[in-house]
């Protein structure tokens, strides 16, 4: 479906909020990939209240006139910020910059998304490399309540500030794999150039000497980087010199990079090099030693993640051995009222994990079928790589993960259609624990899914808590904040008022002289700390309530405490008032012995009225004394 484009958006862009399923994606893999059972609708990413597209103005920024995905407001630690939208596919897209893979079978499928022609916000996220030390966010895989899988952002153990663009790692291979290829895509200038065979000596492309400071190579840096930007010179060679220019940069910021092109020259950057494998010489003991001889360490599933990323150029996955470790989490979401984040509760949450096929145990076969050798690394699990300079690298096979065999064709399980693994209906009991804040995602270990390739733990259940807002209180982490209204007169004189807690009502004195949104602190009667070191405080702010409205006495009292903080004399005042009281209090009197409570031949003055109630003159005279 699609939906309202969010701002920036390119017109010649689909703008899509959920999945498209390619044609290539056979039904036994799209059982892996969504529900089988019947759904009519699957759940869609509207616009993001995260995250905004931008066009980058900053000339010394390495996209300067693109686009990139910035952080509306403050993004929480390893919070989820967007999923990854585009077209979910079986083919290889070698030449696709907005390819990321998804899934890879154990039959050797793979599955990628790709938001070339559609997609959502999330295909501006940009490669960190030459805007930020380090990413603010990485790539993960999940599943979404109905369990669909998905690729999706999510913030860093150190979350993303208000404003700041949100930059991954798309893999240091995936860019080095782009050359040769156009320049023109946008993604090449939001990342580490790549690298050719025949690249220049990175000290002459930034016209630097070998002893140069840090501070030198980047003042360089930046000065050819805004001289040769296509984007403002308008040189048809501006473009390789620039990209040449950023290759020399990412080599040259980075020290261990820098050490290791010292040493080792130009072989350090080719894919696959490790300078940790050239520790020890195995030849050193036995004549003497080779010069120039190493050993080769390091493991294969490392030297895999180094030559190939992640399938169809995207995020940085484990590969071989690692990547079929670990199952897939999943993702659902549960909300509670502000009274139970607070002091904790128990949800259950209904999943629909993958699991391994009870029917063949999750070899994938059928009954007395068998497995056949790869084709690829003819049962070994690894195959060999030549790089520059002769050096030969083993890395695990990408078509049967390390194992040596695949499912033949009709061969497969009748249950599973050879995956070897089904979707099965799960309920799971959550623990809310106390304290915990609207957004935060709790980690259940071991309740997602089932590892697709090999053997090793399940993933984990990621429950995302929306707390419902309180109309009582407001929260700031571990305090919370309360508005208590007062009477004039409280705030004045003081009092005691009832004051709301997460434990019932409290008495607190109000001291006299209070004024309007001054703040009292009940320690110890806020939230418990979800990552421990006890309560927070509640803060109790006074609201002074004016009287809408006077009777003529309060009117009287306030009027003389104006006049005596002014210094003004009351006593004309007084008796002009009293006159108007006393011509009141007859009129009301012969009104009543109009309508029959007073016989009219009792009437008499008012004065005789007030000597024949002896109580009732005893009190005025006393408001008199009081008054004058």
């Amino acid at each position: 479906m699609t939906s309202r484009k969010p701002p920036h958006w390119p017109a010649e862009i689909e703008f899509i909020t959920s999945p498209r399923y390619h044609i290539s994606v056979k039904p036994a893999t799209l059982t892996l990939l969504r529900p089988s059972i019947p759904h009519p609708k699957l759940p869609s990413c509207p616009i993001n209240p995260l995250v905004r597209i931008r066009v980058i103005a900053d000339l010394a920024h390495p996209a300067c006139g693109q686009h990139g995905l910035f952080a509306l407001k403050r993004i929480p630690p390893r919070s989820h910020i967007i999923d990854y939208i585009g077209q979910v596919h079986c083919q290889d897209r070698p030449n696709s910059d907005y390819d990321l893979s998804l899934y890879r079978s154990q039959d050797g499928v793979n599955v990628g998304v790709d938001a070339t022609e559609m997609g959502n916000e999330a295909r501006f996220v940009n490669d960190y490399r030459g805007i930020q030390e380090k990413p603010n966010a990485a790539f993960n895989e999940y599943r979404t309540a109905v369990g669909e899988m998905r690729m999706s952002i999510w913030s860093s153990s150190e979350g993303i500030k208000k404003g700041e663009e949100i930059v991954v790692s798309y893999g240091k291979s995936w860019w080095q794999s782009r050359a040769g290829c156009s320049l023109s895509s946008q993604r090449v200038f939001h990342s580490s150039a790549t690298r050719s065979a025949g690249q220049k000596n990175p000290y002459d492309a930034l016209g630097v000497t070998k002893n140069a400071s840090a501070a030198e190579i980047k003042k360089t840096y930046f000065a050819l980087a805004r001289k040769y930007h296509p984007d403002t010179n308008p040189d048809k060679d501006a473009q390789a010199k620039f990209v040449e220019i950023q290759q020399a940069y990412d080599i040259l910021k980075d020290e261990k990079k820098r050490a290791a092109y010292d040493q080792y020259g130009a072989a350090s950057q080719q894919p696959g090099f490790d300078p940790n494998a050239f520790a020890r010489n195995p030849f050193a003991d036995a004549a003497g030693g080779f010069g120039g001889f190493r050993d080769f360490g390091g493991t294969q599933s490392d030297l895999f993640s180094q030559l190939f990323g992640g399938a169809f150029g995207g995020a940085a996955r484990s590969a071989g051995f690692a990547q079929s470790s670990r199952g897939a989490d999943i993702e659902a979401r549960v909300n509670v009222a502000f009274m139970d984040a607070c002091k904790g509760t128990v949800r259950t949450v209904n999943i629909n994990p993958v699991s391994t096929c009870p029917t063949c145990s999750g070899t994938g076969l059928k009954r007395g079928a068998k497995r056949a050798t790869c084709s690829s690394c003819h049962g070994t699990g690894t195959r060999t790589f030549v790089i520059d300079s002769g050096f030969q690298m083993a890395s695990t096979c990408g078509t049967c993960l390390g194992t040596g065999s695949t499912v033949p064709r009709g061969s497969q399980c009748d249950q599973c259609g050879g995956q070897g693994h089904i979707r099965s209906k799960k309920s799971i009991n959550v623990d809310i624990p106390p304290g915990v804040e609207d957004g935060m995602t709790i980690r259940v270990p071991g309740a997602g899914d089932a590892p697709l390739t090999g053997k090793g733990s399940h993933g984990d259940l990621l429950v995302r808590v929306g707390v419902a807002p309180s109309k009582i209180f407001r929260r700031q982490g571990a305090n919370l904040h309360h508005e208590a209204r007062i009477p004039l007169h409280t705030a004045l004189l003081g009092g005691r008022i009832r004051v709301p807690t997460l434990d019932g009502h409290v008495d607190v004195r109000v001291p006299n002289g209070t004024q309007h949104g001054e703040e009292m602190i009940l320690r110890n009667h806020g939230v418990p700390s979800v990552f421990g070191g006890g309560k927070g405080d509640l803060f109790v702010s006074f609201t002074i309530q004016l009287p809408r409205s006077l009777t003529a006495r309060q009117r009287e009292i306030l009027q003389q405490y104006a006049d005596d903080v002014e210094g003004r004399n009351t006593t004309w005042r007084n008796s002009a008032v009293h006159d108007k009281d006393e011509v009141g209090s007859t009129a009301s009197r012969s009104k009543e012995a109009k309508d029959g409570s007073v016989d009219n031949e009792k009437e008499g003055s008012t004065e005789t009225g007030r000597n024949d109630d002896p109580s009732e003159n005893a009190e005025r005279e006393t408001r008199k004394k009081v008054l004058v």
